[in-house]
């Protein structure tokens, strides 16, 4: 197989697999305008990550609307400006897995140099999209307890779900995954679809999850139950899972698993 083979067969894949990332990548839209209400085209549009630094670039339409999409879960300073007006700045967007937020800009009249910045506020409401779900942010994954260190135990803080049935259909594969029992939405066992940042992660003979990843490496997850769009398909409900991206600065974890059964509590019918 010649080089230049492989290289194309490379760039296939990887086009292949784009669109299915966008499966766990938000999306910032919104639309720019003075203070009469009149749109600004044309103007220009910057989203920092808080994180990493990286930066995306958009400008407005004819109509005065702005998309930045494929962007990865976390904080974002969004910055709007066009000659003429004030420079404004919304700080600390929380962008959540597979959401899209909307951030409007209302550009005062004055000097580029001078700016105008809106931090906090009230939290984003999703007016983008009609999906239903529940959002398992980082400070969760993190300091709730978990044993075993399976984080789809904290599927259950979203609601409509109960673990109150079987094993479901991968029993015999034994393991983590033979005690997987998740109903949402009121569906069977079976009717969950796993991805991993917006990768499948669903066993198809099983319809079980595939990989499980460290707590560690997760930097939060979304369990979906309807009205979602077509690029998700398969079951009725949906558990999306998007890894750390990484920063810029270092970290690490460290873990021991006790299993001890001196320090286990007793049943309430033994005596003390």
């Amino acid at each position: 197989m010649s080089r230049h083979f492989r290289w194309v067969v490379s760039v296939i894949l990887a086009a292949a697999a784009l669109p299915l990332g966008a499966q766990n990548f938000g999306e910032i839209t919104g639309a720019v305008s003075d203070s009469s209400g009149a749109v600004i085209t044309g103007a220009s549009i910057t989203v920092t990550s808080t994180t990493t630094n990286q930066v995306r670039r958009a400008a407005t339409n004819e109509s005065g609307t702005y998309t930045v999409p494929f962007l990865v879960p976390g904080l974002y300073d969004v910055r709007a400006e066009s000659a003429g007006f004030k420079v404004a700045t919304r700080r600390g967007v929380d962008l959540q897995v597979g959401a899209v937020a909307r951030i409007d800009f209302s550009l005062e009249v004055g000097e580029v140099s001078q700016q105008v910045e809106v931090s906090g506020g009230a939290p984003l409401l999703a007016t983008e999209n009609t999906s239903l779900g529940t959002v398992i942010e980082n400070k969760r994954i993190v300091e709730l307890p978990l044993n075993g260190r399976n984080y789809l135990q904290l599927v259950t803080l979203s609601p409509n779900v109960t673990t109150e049935g079987g094993s479901g259909g991968a029993y015999s594969l034994g393991g983590l995954r033979a005690q997987t029992s998740l109903s949402i939405a009121g569906q069977r066992l079976e009717y969950n679809r796993y991805t991993l940042d917006g990768i499948e992660n669903t066993d198809p003979n099983w319809n079980s999850w595939i990989i499980g990843p460290s707590v560690d490496a997760i930097q939060e997850f979304k369990v979906q139950t309807g009205v979602y769009s077509a690029e998700f398909g398969r079951g009725s409900s949906q558990i999306n899972v998007s890894t750390k991206p990484g920063s810029n600065a270092y970290h690490g974890a460290a873990f021991e698993f006790l299993r001890n059964s001196s320090l286990d509590a007793r049943q309430w019918l033994q005596s003390q």
